[in-house]
């Protein structure tokens, strides 16, 4: 499977970035039966003719890989087209993806953040994990009265399984907790979302346990073990692509 340099290194940093249009759209290509690291232009023929039909989904997923470059060179025109008409269908992670166009001015677009966040505010009334931990986690960074449905927000995501939700909530706690049960608890927290797999999780740990923060033991042998662990999770996760 052949690639441009430029497009080969937007899909690896998508990849271990743990990007969720970037593994939305994966997912649905695998699930489909593709294997793309031989299949590519069998899927991309598929997922042109699906998106043409009127399936939102592929639709959107068509708007992300053309964004990558998976399927060629990058074709921003054409990723905002296909984008559009999946959030015309009340799709929720093209509504996500959009508001990432419009807060980013990407494709041309007048950068609006009004706009991105109220797409964001659609994608997240629909339960969509990666909107509800960006718009948590926004809220919470802004402070003042935001912060309670922020932390709501995270609390509901990482409810239904989201790790990065967990990590981020865990995080803050350890920073902001003044009481030993507190950090405990945030601890476990952690170390729950990097044995479940949060390349993020495994990373902060393996900091905390290297520099001997918030409380623990200095242990050089445990920060490593989790800095392979982060640094095998973002390798594996593109990997598969070529």
């Amino acid at each position: 499977m052949e690639f441009v340099m430029d497009s080969m290194e937007t899909i690896k940093a998508l990849a271990i970035a743990r990007d969720p249009h970037f593994e939305d759209a994966m997912n649905f290509l695998q699930n489909t039966g593709f294997d793309l690291r031989k299949q590519r232009d069998q899927a991309r023929r598929w997922c042109f003719e699906k998106a043409a039909s009127g399936d939102a989904q592929a639709q959107y997923v068509l708007a992300e890989l053309l964004v990558a470059g998976l399927f060629g060179d990058q074709d921003h025109d054409e990723a905002l087209k296909w984008c559009k008409l999946a959030a015309d269908n009340d799709f929720a992670p093209a509504l996500m993806l959009l508001a990432g166009f419009y807060q980013s001015g990407w494709a041309g677009l007048m950068r609006n953040d009004s706009v991105a966040r109220q797409f964001t505010e659609r994608a997240a009334e629909k339960r969509y994990l990666p909107a509800m931990r960006s718009l948590g986690a926004s809220l919470v960074e802004a402070g003042g009265e935001s912060v309670s449905r922020g932390v709501d927000l995270l609390k509901d995501a990482a409810a239904l399984g989201d790790l990065y939700s967990k990590t981020f909530l865990a995080t803050r706690d350890l920073s902001s907790a003044n009481d030993e049960t507190t950090k405990m608890r945030a601890f476990e927290s952690l170390k729950e979302a990097a044995a479940a797999g949060d390349s993020h999780a495994n990373r902060m740990l393996g900091y905390f346990y290297k520099g001997g923060q918030h409380g623990l033991a200095r242990d050089d042998v445990l920060a490593r073990a989790y800095f392979n662990k982060a640094d095998e999770l973002e390798d594996g996760s593109w990997r598969n692509l070529v």
